[in-house]
C-alpha cells in the first residue's frame, strides 16, 4: 500500500512521454535502494532525474516544462482510483502477485479490483489464436465450464470472443475468475465499475462480484487500445497462470509463442492441437476425451489446493492485510514529521518480518537502543512476554519515533492491562487506536495502536488518541481493505 503522495507520484510519472514499463522499474528500483519516497523523487531537479533513471529527453522536457500539469493530472487520476476503488500494486507490496516476480517480463505496477486472493489459488490460462473456428470456440465453452464446475481459477481477457466465452462460463458456475484488461479501467470502463464486463454473462448475474472475480490492467488508467496492448494482455494472463491450455495456437503466433515461453519457465501447457513449436515439453491431448477427460488433465498439472483454504486461509489473508497496513502508517507518520527511515526494529521472523525485509530500504538494519525511527510489532499472542517485548522496542524510538503494532484490544481495554499502558504512555502519546473486528476464523478482538515517543509538540491531536471502529462486525478481507483505506485517509 502506498500512501496518497506516492501514488499521484506514480500516477503523474506514468502520464509523462516515454515513460513506460522499464523507466518505471527504475524508478522503483530507486525507490527501495535509496529509500525515498516517489513525492519525494518528483521534486528532484529533471537533469538530476534524468541521469539517474536514463530517462528519455522528451521525458526530461516534459518534467521541466509541465511538471505542475502532470502533477495535477496525476492528482485526477489519484480521485479517479479512489473512485473506482481500485489497488495500484508494484512490487515489494504485499498483495502484489508473486507469479510476477518470477516471471522475466517487467510489470512495475498493476491497477486492480475485486479479489485478490484469488491469485494465490490454482489458476489455468486458456489460449485461442485470432483465427479460431467455431469448433475451437466450443471446445474453449465446455472445457471452461467443467474447470469452472471444479472451482478453478480461470485466467481470461474481456475483449475477444474466446476470453468472453471463458468468462461466462465461470459466472454460470459462480466460479472464480481473473479478468486482465488490453487497455485502461477509465478506457475500459467510462461507465463506472459494478456491473458485470462481459455482457453475455449478465444472463446469470448482472453484478460483478468481488469476491470470486478480479480484473487487473498493466495499462495507465486511460491508456487506449493499440495494436501490441492485445499482446501485453496476453502475456500477463500467461505469466499469471500456473497452467496452459492452447485450445489452438496458431504455429508462428503470438500464443505458440507464449506456450514456448511457458514451458521454458517450468510452466504445464496441454495442446489439443499439434503441439506449438513442435515441442515435446508441451503434451498433445484427444478431445475424443470428452472436456470432462481434458479437465482432469489439466487438474493433474496444478498444485493441490491448500488444505487450510478455509476459515484458517481466510484469517492468513487478514493477517497480510494489517501486516501492511502496519508498516504502511509506520512509514507515513514517521516521514510526516521529516525522520529517515533507514532505522527500523522489526521481529526477527514471522510474516510480519518478511514484509519489512522487502519493504525496507537498502542498509537497514535492527536498531541497537536509541536509534529507532519505526517500530512494527504483532503482539496478539497477548502473553506477557510479548508486552514486555513491544515495551522494551519502544524504549528505542528517537524522539518523535513510532510504534505501529497490533495488540489485543483488552490491552486497551482492560482493568488489568493498566500497567501496559502506564508505562506506554509515560514516554509518549497514542496517536490512534484502530479497532478490528473479528477476524474470520479468529478467535479474539485485536487493535492496531499507532504510538509517537515523546519530544514533539505535535498539538491537540497528538494529545487525544483517535479511536476508529468499523460499521461492520465482521468483514472480508476485501472490505476490510477499504475500512483500513479509510483510516489512512483520515490520518492524513
Amino acid at each position: 500500500l502506498m500512501i496518497a503522495p506516492e501514488l499521484r507520484a506514480l500516477l503523474a510519472w506514468m502520464e509523462a512521454p516515454h515513460v513506460g514499463d522499464r523507466t518505471l522499474a527504475r524508478l522503483l528500483e530507486e525507490r527501495r535502494a535509496s529509500g525515498a519516497t516517489l513525492d519525494e523523487l518528483w521534486r528532484l531537479p529533471a537533469r538530476d532525474l534524468g541521469a539517474m533513471l536514463d530517462l528519455h529527453p522528451r521525458a526530461v522536457e516534459a518534467l521541466e516544462d509541465r511538471a505542475i500539469a502532470l502533477w495535477e493530472l496525476g492528482g485526477e487520476r489519484l480521485e479517479a482510483i479512489r473512485g473506482l476503488e481500485l489497488e495500484a500494486l508494484v512490487p515489494g507490496d504485499v498483495d502484489y502477485p508473486a507469479a510476477l516476480l518470477e516471471s522475466r517480463r517487467s510489470w512495475p505496477v498493476i491497477f486492480a479490483y475485486g479479489n485478490l486472493g484469488l491469485l494465490e489459488e490454482p489458476r489455468v490460462a486458456l489460449l485461442c489464436s485470432a483465427d479460431c473456428t467455431e469448433e475451437h470456440l466450443d471446445q474453449t465453452d465446455r472445457l471452461a465450464d467443467e474447470l469452472a464446475r471444479r472451482d478453478v481459477v480461470l485466467i481470461t481477457g474481456t475483449n475477444r470472443e474466446p476470453f468472453q466465452r471463458t468468462a461466462t462460463a465461470a459466472k454460470r458456475h459462480g466460479a472464480p475468475v481473473v479478468m486482465c484488461l488490453d487497455r485502461g479501467f477509465l478506457q475500459e470502463f467510462p461507465a463506472g465499475l459494478g456491473q458485470e464486463p462481459i455482457s453475455a454473462a449478465r444472463v446469470w448475474d448482472e453484478r460483478f462480484d468481488p469476491e470470486v472475480q478480479l480484473l487487473l490492467s498493466p495499462f495507465p488508467l486511460d491508456a487506449r487500445w493499440v495494436a501490441r496492448s492485445g499482446r501485453r494482455r496476453d502475456a500477463l494472463m500467461c505469466d499469471l497462470a500456473q497452467a496452459l491450455v492452447a485450445v489452438h495456437a496458431r504455429e508462428g503466433g503470438g500464443m505458440a509463442r507464449e506456450c514456448q515461453r511457458a514451458v521454458r519457465r517450468g510452466v504445464p501447457v496441454l495442446t489439443l492441437s499439434p503441439a506449438p513449436g513442435p515441442d515435446p515439453r508441451i503434451a498433445v491431448v484427444e478431445w475424443g476425451d470428452g472436456p470432462a477427460g481434458v479437465a482432469e488433465r489439466v487438474l493433474a498439472l496444478l498444485p493441490e489446493l491448500p488444505a487450510e483454504l478455509g476459515a484458517e486461509a481466510r484469517q492468513a489473508a487478514w493477517q497480510r492485510e494489517i501486516h501492511s497496513f502496519l508498516v504502511t502508517a509506520g512509514r507515513s507518520l514517521v516521514s510526516a514529521v521529516g525522520l529517515p527511515l533507514g532505522w527500523l526494529v522489526r521481529p526477527a521472523s514471522g510474516p510480519l518480518a518478511q514484509l519489512l525485509e522487502r519493504s525496507a530500504p537498502v542498509g537497514s538494519k535492527t536498531a541497537t537502543a536509541d536509534t529507532a525511527t519505526l517500530v512494527a510489532a504483532d503482539a496478539t499472542a497477548g502473553s506477557r512476554e510479548s508486552a514486555r517485548r513491544m515495551l522494551e522496542w519502544t524504549a528505542r524510538l528517537q524522539p518523535g519515533g513510532v510504534l505501529s503494532a497490533l495488540v489485543p484490544a483488552s490491552w486497551v481495554n482492560e482493568a488489568r492491562a493498566a500497567p501496559i499502558r502506564s508505562e506506554l504512555l509515560a514516554g509518549g502519546s497514542v496517536l490512534a487506536v484502530v479497532s478490528l473486528p473479528k477476524a474470520p476464523g479468529g478467535e479474539a478482538e485485536s487493535v492496531v495502536l499507532l504510538f509517537r515517543r515523546g519530544g514533539l509538540s505535535g498539538g491537540e491531536d497528538d494529545a487525544r488518541a483517535k479511536l476508529f471502529a468499523p460499521e461492520s462486525a465482521l468483514m472480508t478481507r476485501h472490505e476490510l481493505r477499504r475500512y483500513l483505506a479509510q483510516v489512512a485517509e483520515r490520518l492524513g
